[in-house]
């Protein structure tokens, strides 16, 4: 738990809490109280004025009052993040938005406990009666008690998928001997080529559970460990219970958002943990897979980032799906069940994921024939 002060704490937090930076954005950190529960994320208007800024500050009203319903009505923070400096603006970027923000607030019976903005050369709080024209220095920011130091990746960083060598790539063509046994009595594992003409080994339907699970597991990835997943999750079953995984943890995510003030329970906690590892594991194995049978493994970690509560991530992936096949039918229900707000709540979702495998299996037939064608501390 951070415990913070000042403005600069709460900046010194942000990132932290969140796990991420993004220039051109705001946040609005939701509280339960004095503790934050959640943020919204936003990319910032084109602009400080015109017809365009007053629609969006409308809609970014009504957000954050359908946000409150969920976590409770404790006046926000909000967090300007801007790549456009103080010496550039000639002051405080973003003022006159500021400014209007706060108006609106207002009007609606709503004061922010913060509205700040921070850029890359300074920070500066619009409830700070005497401000420096240029800002504060970022050194106070750094010097925080709870800046955590080193490296935090940005928006753009989060789940984007690696270009890997082909070093990495014939470590996984032929994994070393499966760890869950292959005795004189065991059924032996059948034998199938992926996408690159190499064997990969298919694992024995009572297996493939088991598999799947590792993505719960935070622990980096192994060769064999990588080789076993991509060939379970190629597979119907495979992909069902990798997606019935991913809807039981937003199932309970979305549980422990309607209880504000609560924090989080240690199923939530756990729910939490289990959809960062997922999330991270399948953007990790996405460049293993063959460029034709990727977009159902990409539809699968899209949706783990959408439930992990980073949907800007999974609409970057879902547009990288639909780049190298249109007409993609699995990653087009990514995009409905994502439309619909909540894993659960889109009834065929279930029943088709027991068909995504097949569509990948059927890339990676006409791939190995011939050339690949194109065919939510509490910061949310």
């Amino acid at each position: 738990m951070l415990k913070c002060d000042t403005t600069a704490d709460f900046l010194a937090a942000l990132p932290r809490l969140v796990g991420f930076t993004a220039p051109d954005s705001l946040f609005i950190v939701l509280f339960s109280g004095s503790r934050a529960q959640s943020t919204v994320r936003v990319d910032l208007p084109d602009s400080e004025a015109g017809p365009e800024v007053a629609a969006y500050l409308d809609e970014l009203v009504a957000c954050l009052r359908s946000a409150q319903d969920r976590f409770g009505a404790s006046p926000p923070a909000v967090v300007i993040s801007s790549s456009l400096s103080f010496a550039e603006a000639r002051g405080a970027p973003w003022r006159r938005f500021a400014q209007s923000l706060e108006r609106l607030l207002a009007r609606n019976g709503q004061r922010p406990r913060e509205l700040c903005c921070i850029a890359p050369d300074a920070w500066v709080s619009f409830y700070d009666q005497t401000p420096p024209r240029f800002g504060r220095p970022l050194a106070e920011i750094m010097a925080s008690r709870v800046h955590g130091g080193g490296q935090v990746p940005t928006l753009s960083e989060l789940g984007a998928f690696r270009d890997i060598s082909a070093a990495e790539r014939a470590a996984i063509a032929h994994p070393a001997q499966q760890r869950d046994g292959c005795g004189a009595d065991a059924e032996p594992e059948r034998q199938g080529q992926d996408a690159h003409g190499a064997d990969r080994v298919e694992p024995p339907a009572e297996n493939i559970r088991d598999r799947v699970s590792r993505l719960a597991d935070p622990r980096t990835l192994r060769a064999d460990e990588t080789a076993e997943l991509l060939a379970a999750l190629s597979t119907d079953a495979g992909w069902a219970c990798a997606f019935d995984e991913l809807a039981h943890s937003e199932a309970v995510l979305s549980a422990g958002a309607g209880k504000p003030g609560a924090g989080d329970t240690a199923a939530v906690a756990r729910a939490r943990a289990r959809l960062t590892a997922a999330s991270d594991h399948l953007a990790y194995l996405v460049p293993f897979e063959a460029t034709a049978a990727r977009p159902a493994l990409i539809a699968l970690c899209a949706l783990a980032w959408w439930a992990r509560g980073l949907e800007s991530v999974a609409h970057r992936q879902l547009a990288e799906a639909l780049r190298i096949d249109p007409e993609h039918e699995v990653a087009r229900l990514a995009l409905r069940v994502i439309g619909s707000g909540k894993l659960a709540t889109l009834p065929s979702a279930r029943e088709s994921a027991g068909t995504m495998a097949t569509g990948a299996s059927a890339a990676q037939a006409g791939a190995s024939a011939g050339p690949a064608s194109a065919g939510a501390a509490g910061f949310g």
